[in-house]
């Protein structure tokens, strides 16, 4: 029997023992899972970092896979538990937009967390990760379904991030820059399906123009700006070794438009 593999993508970082503790719980109660931290750098309470962190990194996980994502500015309030189950994974968050980008998939199934017996029994006002899903995320690698752990919910009744998706027009595309990686590439909501490859583009963020989409950084001479699909389809926007977000460090309030 494959052992059960539980990812954990929070904001807690390494320095406390959160993530150390949640690693704890899960095993105490599921002692066959096999634990993976996708990571725990996410920006602080950055939800949309996050949500694409999750939708693009867990398809490379195997079926039966449960991905636990705790970014939670609202932890110790009466927000909701969500439980998504999508393409044999499962998927679990606060219901505040982390795992909107599921809504539209016709298969997907939601279910809101219901049954507190299966908490721990001293619930805190800060540290949910702890208390909450990591004893759900071992329930699920016990059971494998929802269980009497969750009730049914609707598509339409998970909370959503607006403006997750960029704005298209008959010769255009109009983004937004939702993270920045370790290297200081800015990455965008726009994807490769965004952008036509037989056209002539040019490419506006802030100030600066560029007229291509490159096909490796190496393309552009070392400090120069330029525009790139990552490994994930997303674009970006990068220096050749440098960091982009030198450049543009307010890049959550700044634009990207693709014409054409």
């Amino acid at each position: 029997m494959r052992k059960k593999i539980i990812t954990l993508t929070t904001d807690f970082g390494l320095r406390d023992g959160f993530v150390g503790v949640m690693h704890g719980v899960i095993l105490r109660q599921a002692p066959e899972a096999e634990i993976v931290d996708l990571t725990h750098e996410i920006p602080a309470h950055d939800i949309r970092a996050a949500a694409f962190l999750l939708e693009s990194h867990s398809p490379f996980f195997p079926p039966e896979s449960i991905h636990v994502a705790v970014v939670d500015p609202g932890v110790g309030s009466g927000r909701a538990i969500l439980l998504a189950e999508y393409d044999s994974h499962f998927f679990l968050a606060p219901d505040n937009g982390l795992l909107s980008f599921l809504r539209h998939r016709a298969d997907a199934k939601f279910y809101h967390a219901k049954n507190k017996k299966i908490w721990l029994p001293l619930i805190s006002q800060t540290f949910h990760g702890r208390d909450i899903f990591a004893p759900l995320a071992a329930q699920l690698a016990i059971e494998q379904n929802p269980g009497e752990a969750f009730g049914p919910i609707t598509a339409e009744d998970i909370v959503t991030i607006p403006d997750q998706y960029p704005s298209k027009t008959a010769n255009s595309v109009a983004g937004e820059f939702i993270y920045c990686d370790r290297f200081g590439n800015l990455i965008t909501n726009i994807r490769k399906a965004d952008v036509p490859a037989d056209k002539k583009l040019s490419i506006s963020v802030g100030h600066n123009k560029l007229d291509k989409i490159a096909n490796a950084y190496s393309e552009s001479p070392p400090g120069d700006l330029l525009a790139i699909f990552n490994s994930f389809n997303r674009l970006e926007i990068a220096i050749n070794q440098g960091r982009a977000n030198d450049l543009f460090p307010m890049y959550k309030h700044e634009k990207i438009t693709i014409s054409w």
